[in-house]
């Protein structure tokens, strides 16, 4: 009898917990989704990777850390401005939407000030980039491939003085020291 009394008394709780699933956090370890339907909302992911996470997460048990893994991998590819989740659920079931703002299309760079080794740089990354959604990935190693290349070619006295994307309007404006020295004063 004490036994059946306990075990009533946990399935209350987990069904109160399943129930309240899509006001959980992640700092409730434990907290998880039952048998959730999976959409992923963006064609930027490749089709190999949306079937590994359906197959890994559809029709089981989810956990919302593996979810917030789940994003973190999603916003690690670089496409996306913002990413986020949204679980609804219906007679039919449960369902967990995986969401996307994606960062904007590169439209045009804006440069000022650069040598010819730079400017070969920017505008081959702009061939291969421009009318693309911006991956920031590829943008952080463009900034730091610049660096490298002043850096590299003693062009010590030059610098990025701006390196600046333009969310509205999809322009990456770049700018950089000419290099040139007008003072120097020794005391």
């Amino acid at each position: 009898k004490e036994g059946e009394k306990e075990a009533e008394f946990y399935i209350v709780k987990i069904k109160e917990l399943i129930d309240s699933a899509e006001l959980s956090a992640s700092s409730y370890k434990g907290y998880f989704l039952t048998n959730p339907k999976i959409f992923i909302n963006t064609d930027l992911i490749p089709d190999s990777v949306k079937i590994n996470v359906i197959k890994n997460q559809e029709n089981t048990f989810v956990k919302y850390t593996t979810v917030e893994e789940q994003l973190k991998i999603f916003y690690d590819l670089g496409f996306f401005n913002e990413v986020y989740a949204v679980i609804e659920r219906d007679s039919l079931g449960l369902y967990l939407h995986y969401n996307f703002v994606e960062n904007p299309i590169l439209k045009e760079i804006k440069i000022n000030n650069l040598n010819d080794i730079l400017y070969e740089v920017i505008k081959k990354y702009e061939i291969e980039n421009k009318n693309n959604v911006i991956n920031h990935n590829k943008l952080y190693n463009l900034y730091y491939d610049l660096l490298g290349i002043i850096k590299s070619n003693n062009l010590c006295a030059s610098d990025i003085n701006k390196f600046y994307l333009d969310y509205s309007s999809g322009n990456l404006i770049i700018e950089v020291t000419d290099g040139v020295i007008d003072k120097i004063s020794i005391s």
